[in-house]
C-alpha cells in the first residue's frame, strides 16, 4: 500500500512543484498560469453556450418554417375542396372539377355540401 502512495506524484509535496512554483520569485508565473487557464476554460464555456443556442435557435426556425409549410399546404387543399364543393352546387361536371381541383372524382362525389 505504502509503494503504491510513493509512485504518484503529490503536488503538495512534491520538490519540482513546490521548486517550480513555491517560491516568492515564481509567484506571478503560478498567478499567470491560473488565470490563463480560467481565460480558457470561460473562452470554451461560451462557445459551448453559444454552439447550444445557435443549434435551439436553429431548431425553432426549422420548426416555424415547417409549419408555416404545412398550414399553407392545409389551406390550399381546403380551399380546393371549397371550390369542389361551390362547383358541384352550381351543378358543374364532375370531371371539368377533377381538371380544375386536381381531385380525383371518387374524392368530389364525398364532399358534403
Amino acid at each position: 500500500m505504502d509503494e503504491t502512495r510513493e509512485r504518484y506524484i503529490n503536488l503538495y509535496t512534491d520538490f519540482g512543484f513546490k521548486r517550480l512554483f513555491g517560491t516568492e520569485m515564481n509567484k506571478d508565473l503560478l498567478i499567470s498560469f491560473l488565470n490563463a487557464q480560467e481565460l480558457r476554460d470561460y473562452e470554451e464555456s461560451i462557445k459551448v453556450y453559444r454552439d447550444l443556442f445557435n443549434v435551439v435557435n436553429t431548431a425553432e426556425k426549422k420548426g416555424e418554417a415547417e409549419g408555416l409549410a404545412e398550414g399553407k399546404a392545409e389551406g390550399i387543399l381546403e380551399n380546393q375542396k371549397e371550390n369542389a364543393r361551390k362547383m358541384l352546387s352550381d351543378g358543374m361536371d364532375i370531371g371539368l372539377i377533377s381538371k380544375y381541383t386536381g381531385h380525383d372524382m371518387e374524392e368530389i362525389l364525398h364532399l358534403e355540401p
